[in-house]
């Protein structure tokens, strides 16, 4: 009986230990990508998915340069200050977000 506890509690020991190996990538893994090259997987991304022609291909990828350029310039402006942005401003913004995204 005290072989088969054993046996049992060192399978689940292997089993756990096992899992933490598939686990995703940390912040610090993962690849680093320029703006343009974020902006252009993003595309690819939404052509797949929602199977654009070339003339919507254009049309998203001006929407997406000037959302990633809008908050690119809201990074810059809360860097210069080195304060991190309050919840009102992060609504602010993400309303803005939103608005234009309706535009």
């Amino acid at each position: 009986m005290k072989k088969l506890f054993i046996a049992a509690l060192l399978f689940v020991g292997i089993v756990s230990f096992a899992q933490d190996i598939n686990q995703k990538p940390t912040r610090d893994q993962r690849e680093k990508l320029t703006p343009e090259q974020r902006n252009e997987k993003y595309l690819q991304k939404l052509t797949s998915d929602l199977n654009l022609d070339n003339k919507q291909q254009e049309q998203v990828k001006q929407l997406i340069a000037e959302r990633s350029a809008k908050a690119e310039k809201f990074k810059q402006s809360r860097k210069d200050t080195k304060t991190p942005p309050t919840a009102e401003e992060k609504a602010t913004f993400k309303k803005q977000m939103e608005e234009d995204k309706a535009d």
